[in-house]
């Protein structure tokens, strides 16, 4: 007989002995699929926002009348921040009415929201929504890169965009869900092969889009991943085998490694890209906005939100860096509230967690990374899957005992 949680509708699997509507698990397949696709322009809401929005609305009407009163420190954190990002964006407006600044009040509530949404998904039902991401992470990984052979880039030549607006975004986006990859893997401890396929299909894109931010921190971001215990011992060696075979061969015959290397075309234009940092206009500090901090003062002290740009730059450009926009846009307060939300999440976890997620603040230096969804997808399943398996641990639950606990304890 058919398990009655097996009935059209809904979703079965071994962590839950409830129903998952299939609902929720439509809206997040769309969106890990639709997340790389940019339709409208740069900072207006993409067909993954709607997704994601239309799924938050939902699980508020569901859930809502669960929440307990008491909320953790973390939720507080943001929820500071981002009141604090509204009343700074409207007090700025009032002087300086520019729309801008009105689309900036909406940023962050909305991917608060996400963070909030998605942390729900992955505590409720971690197996579950673990064993369908990957699926969907695969598909969307190949849409991409059989996006960049169908389409011309269409930026600067060489420099791949697939579905995005511009190569940076590209290059973010595959940094971004290549460490998703990692903290999916959260309940299994290691990778496994198709894991490794992912993050290879990850390097492609993050190699094609020529992104020299992407292309460092990616590359940091497989040099920690190396010391984690996600890498067995098995591929460990096979790793330190290949760099000691490499070399061996470099040695022996560099001509030949050299004819090879001529003829990979986005293993040179990468290399190249990288030989240039420094000669480019875009790599000087002051042409990325930087300034601001030290010829503004007063906005670093008390935010300038984001928004009516000519005021710091005659051409209206904004800041180039998802870190100095927080300090500039929202203040020292404003900067304290936010990195004190994210230093919550990591807080108490594994410090190989905290390793892997250094190269994305690495990659907001010298690019915009904090308003980007998928960032807070990001956080929500990391954050999501720490409070399972914490709260597992300290119980000693069974699995059969999660669906009774999850509310009181996500929410305190």
């Amino acid at each position: 007989m058919r398990h009655p949680a097996s009935a059209p509708g809904h979703f079965y699997t071994r962590d839950s002995a409830e129903k998952l509507p299939v609902f929720f698990v439509v809206i997040w397949v769309l969106y890990l699929l639709f997340s790389p696709f940019y339709i409208f322009p740069k900072g207006m809401p993409q067909p993954a926002d709607f997704l994601l929005a239309l799924g938050i609305i939902v699980a508020l009407g569901t859930e809502y009348p669960r929440i307990e009163t008491r909320i953790k420190p973390v939720y507080l954190m943001g929820g500071l921040f981002v009141i604090l990002t509204m009343c700074i964006n409207l007090v700025n407006y009032a002087f300086y009415p520019h729309p801008r600044l009105l689309l900036s009040m909406l940023y962050y509530p909305y991917n608060f929201m996400i963070f909030l949404y998605v942390t729900w998904l992955f505590y409720r039902r971690p197996e579950a929504m673990v064993k369908i991401s990957i699926y969907a992470l695969v598909a969307t990984l190949m849409i991409q890169i059989a996006s960049t052979f169908l389409m011309a880039s269409g930026y600067r030549g060489a420099r791949a965009t697939a579905g995005f607006e511009n190569p940076n975004q590209l290059a973010y986006w595959a940094l971004l869900t290549a460490t998703m990859v990692i903290f999916l893997r959260r309940l299994d401890g290691q990778l496994r092969p198709i894991d490794y396929v992912m993050l290879l299909m990850a390097f492609f894109l993050q190699a094609i889009a020529l992104s020299k931010a992407g292309i460092i921190a990616f590359t940091v971001f497989l040099l920690f991943l190396m010391v984690t215990p996600f890498i067995n011992k098995i591929a460990r060696f096979l790793g330190i085998v290949t760099i000691v075979f490499f070399s061996i061969f470099l040695a022996l015959q560099p001509s030949t490694l050299l004819n090879i290397y001529q003829h990979i075309d986005f293993l040179q234009n990468a290399v190249e890209r990288i030989e240039g940092i420094g000669t480019e206009a875009d790599d000087d500090p002051g042409v990325r906005g930087y300034y601001r901090l030290s010829q503004f003062p007063f906005y670093t002290v008390f935010g300038a939100g984001e928004g009516s740009f000519e005021r710091f730059d005659p051409s209206g450009r904004e800041l180039h860096s998802g870190i100095a926009t927080i300090i500039f846009s929202y203040g020292l307060l404003g900067a304290t509230f936010f990195f004190s939300f994210l230093t919550l999440i990591l807080n108490r976890q594994p410090w190989y967690f905290i390793l892997l997620f250094l190269p994305i603040i690495l990659f907001g230096l010298p690019h915009q990374n904090f308003r980007f969804s998928h960032f807070w997808v990001l956080l929500g399943i990391n954050y999501g899957l720490f409070l399972y398996t914490r709260m597992t641990s300290q119980q000693n639950l069974p699995k059969s005992a999660h669906d009774q606990q999850y509310k009181k304890y996500i929410y305190r």
